[in-house]
Order: structure tokens, then sequence, then C-alpha cells
């Protein structure tokens, strides 16, 4: 058996056996049970395996087994007799024809994932611009193309992957266009609360529930959208009624980890409080330092800057449209910031060097926390 497209015959890879045990191979039956390295580069930290039957490719700068420490397997890798063939999408998939709205980097990695991992039989992309939807058929990226909300009639689930400030209007437009159908609707945005409450001014159904997959690039475009983009990365998904998982927020939730992704459940609120600190603030604040630095001592910058404000080459568009939405969870996050840079100024006039080792240190431990968690991807450090 080939190799699944996507992966080459240097990749080294690790499967559940039939008995529950991680075997090398040099190929995967089924690439969603795996996890996937690079000979040569270091493995992430993570759990370690017993019972482990060496494996080792012919390239000399594969380590032996034993080296290894391996991430802990995504929660569908619990499947272990399934396998890999060119009709696992028609064996698999959740929803038959899933619907892309916004055919970007999000949008098409959700479609090359949905298409490579079994999360559906035929994407349909959809958008007002033919001629970007033919390109991105063309490369391969979705099967067909719809541009009016009506064609999506057809569709089992529509995934809306347009800009945040967009998706209310876009959800509401595909809810209205496929009214009497059983098409469910979710989407990808970083916000939800909002969202959630335009929705239910029109619709309050069970037919979209939204979601947030944890990942990205500051690239945009289909042009680098990538399959593999969601692998073992963690998708928030915010059923209308949380706590109650409905019927509909289950299969949503199976969409999800079918195309590599471990599910949070939480309500919609919630996920914006959370998603302020772990990701809207840090974007706020690498942009802050960001703008004070000015292009005449850029020579000077190193990995420090590098890697601070590595983010805030994001799009401005986008990102003040998410700040925006999520403006009152912002604003308790930002007073939090200027609380602790207080402390820190405040240390500096009086040149506590005491209280500035316990503020460092206290950032160095939580740092450290994030960094050992081997659900989260290696960082280097």
């Amino acid at each position: 058996m080939e190799p699944p497209r996507g992966y080459d015959s240097n990749d080294l890879c690790f499967i559940r056996n039939s008995s529950g045990i991680i075997q090398g191979t040099s190929h995967v039956s089924d690439p969603r049970h795996s996890a996937f390295f690079r000979p040569g580069r270091p493995f992430p930290r993570g759990r370690n395996f017993s019972g482990l039957q060496s494996f080792q490719k012919s390239d000399k700068r594969a380590k032996p087994i034993n080296d290894f420490r391996f991430p802990v397997l995504p929660a569908f890798a619990h499947s272990p007799s399934a396998s890999y063939n060119s009709n696992m999408t028609h064996l698999n998939s959740e929803f038959a024809r899933v619907a892309i709205v916004g055919v970007g980097l999000i949008g098409g990695s959700i479609a090359l994932a949905a298409r490579k991992w079994g999360g559906a039989e035929t994407v349909i992309g959809y958008g007002r611009n033919r001629d970007r939807l033919a390109a991105a058929q063309n490369r391969g990226v979705i099967d067909e193309i719809a541009t009016t909300p009506e064609a999506l009639r057809n569709a089992d689930l529509i995934v809306v992957c347009t800009p945040v400030d967009r998706i209310a209007e876009d959800v509401l437009t595909i809810l209205r266009a496929t009214d009497g159908t059983p098409a469910l609707v979710t989407d990808a945005g970083s916000v939800k609360n909002k969202l959630q409450q335009a929705v239910d001014t029109e619709y309050s159904c069970e037919r979209y529930i939204g979601a947030h997959p944890l990942a990205g690039s500051h690239h945009t475009g289909f042009e680098h959208a990538s399959a593999n983009l969601f692998l073992t990365r963690m998708c928030i998904v915010s059923p209308r009624d949380y706590p109650e998982i409905s019927p509909e927020a289950s299969r949503i939730c199976r969409f999800w980890e079918q195309i590599g992704m471990k599910v949070k459940t939480m309500s919609a609120a919630e996920h914006d409080r959370i998603l302020a600190l772990t990701s809207h603030l840090p974007h706020l604040t690498a942009s802050a330092v960001a703008s004070i630095i000015a292009p005449d001592v850029l020579t000077f910058a190193a990995t420090g800057y590098r890697d601070t404000t590595r983010v805030a080459a994001g799009d401005p568009d986008l990102w003040a449209a998410i700040l925006e939405m999520n403006s009152t969870e912002m604003v308790d996050g930002v007073d939090r910031l200027i609380d602790v840079l207080t402390s820190y100024r405040t240390a500096l006039v009086n040149q506590d060097r005491k209280t500035l080792y316990s503020l460092l240190q206290q950032g160095a431990e939580y740092r450290r926390h994030y960094r050992d968690d081997s659900s989260h991807p290696d960082d280097g450090t």
C-alpha cells in the first residue's frame, strides 16, 4: 500500500497494532491514528510507551526507538483496525457532502483535511469569486464550486470560514437558504458569544453549532492551506444550550475529530473569556511591543524580538475585528496586563531585584506548563 498523499517515503510513523501496541512502520494504515515524525527531527516531549516494537528507517539520521518519547495519540486513535485506502472517505465520513464558505487558509485546510482524513466524500467551495474557486478546484482543494447560497441545499454540513465580523451574516444567509433541509452549519470563528447572540435573534435552532479550531498561520489564502494543519490540535465546540450536548452538536464534534482534532465543549461566553487571555491578548501585546521599536534599530533585533512579535505580522483588518468583537473580555485582559506591568515598573523604579525575580519566575513557571504539556506543539524550548 502506498503512503497517503502528503507523506513521502522518508516519513517515519508509529501506529497502534491490533493489540493496541505502538509499532513503527514506513507508512500508516490509517494516518489519523498516528503520530508523525520526520527522520532527523527531535521528537516532541510526551508520554513514554512500553512494549514497543523497534523500527528504524534506512535514513541514518533516525534514532533507535528506545530514545524516542511519544506524544499522546489523538482521542480518536481507538480504532486500530481501521485501514487507509482510496475509499476511506466514503467509508468513514460523518458527512457525505461538506461545503466550505470562504476557501482561504482555514477553509482550504479544512477542505484538504476532510478529503484526506475521511471527513467528507465531496467538498464544495462556496464564495463570490468564481476565478478563485476555480483555482482552488484546479489545485485539488475542493471538488465542486457554488456561488449562490441556494446551491448549498444539498450539503450535509456547511463550515463558515469567513472573517469573524462577517460570520453572523453569512451563517444567517445560509440558514435561510437551507431552511427545511437537515444541513448543519458550523464555523471557525475565534469569537463565539456575539456570534451566537446574533444568530439567535433570527434562528434559535439546533442546525447551527459554533466551533473554533485552534490552529492557524499568519499566511493567508488556500495556497498556504494544509491537510495537516489541525492534527492533534484543539477545537472548541460551543453548543447553544451547553452543557446540554444535542445530537447535532455531537455530530459536529465528530467531524472535527475526523480531521485530526481534539475536541473540548464549553459555552460561548467561557470560550471568549479564555481565548481573550490565550490568543487575543498575546496578539495585542505582540503588536504593542512591535509598535514601539523603530525600524532604525531593528538591525540590532534578534531572536527575542522575533519570537515575541511573530504574531504581530497577522492581518490588521482581521485582528481589529476579533478584538472589537471580544472587547468586553479584552478590556479585562488588558487591565490585568497593566496591573502586572505596573508591578514591573514599580520594581524597576525601586531597583527591587527580589520583586523582579519573583515576577520573572512566575512567568517562567507558567510558561513551562505550556512547554511540558505534550498536547501542545513542540516550541523548541
